[in-house]
């Protein structure tokens, strides 16, 4: 090995550490109330460390470091069920938001800090229905049948509260975003 082998790769390190809040919160809402989400993302490190020769200098880094990331969660996730933990998003829930990951400079952290400011000023019997459906406690035909409702009418309520959610998140990320002048307008 010659000497220019054993370099530190300076541009590597570079991309990893302007990435790593993005990685972070990826992670961490990937796995909400996972305590030891900050385990994951220290093996997401060691392995984009490990395969830091198959980054291509130019390409999209954080896409990269998020595809390595979501497969560490599928892990740490199926790791948990085996241990009988409960989970907090189903997996159709973390696959969306997976897919859905911005790579840009924004990060998940305030569109999170919106989410939970939503459901905080949703109905208390909406939260109930949203954790129903994405902690998976009990079925969408277990809880429509305890709270003597349709299923259909049930998934219908669903669809509703996600549309609501996702505009509420919208609007507060939009207000956010917009200088103190105009914000002051509203």
């Amino acid at each position: 090995m010659g000497a220019e082998d054993d370099r530190i790769p300076v541009e590597f390190v570079h991309e990893i550490t302007r990435a790593q809040a993005a990685i972070v919160a990826y992670v961490r809402s990937l796995l909400p109330g996972h305590p030891d989400y900050m385990d994951v993302v220290q093996e997401v490190n060691v392995t984009l460390w490990k395969k830091q020769k198959q980054f291509r200098p130019g390409s999209n880094f954080k896409a990269w470091a998020f595809k390595t990331a979501r497969f560490h969660v599928l892990s740490a996730r199926r790791k948990m069920i085996a241990e009988g933990k409960r989970l907090v998003f189903d997996a159709e829930l973390v696959e969306l938001l997976a897919e859905t990951a911005p790579y840009g400079e924004e990060t998940m952290e305030g569109k999170l800090a919106a989410l939970h400011q939503c459901l905080g000023e949703s109905r208390e019997k909406d939260r109930d229905l949203l954790r129903v459906r994405y902690a998976r406690t009990v079925s969408i035909e277990e809880y429509a049948r305890q709270h003597e409702r349709n299923p259909g009418t049930v998934r219908a309520t669903l669809r509703r509260l996600r549309a609501i959610l996702l505009k509420c998140v919208r609007t507060k990320l939009r207000h956010e975003s917009l200088p103190p002048a105009a914000d002051a307008a509203w």
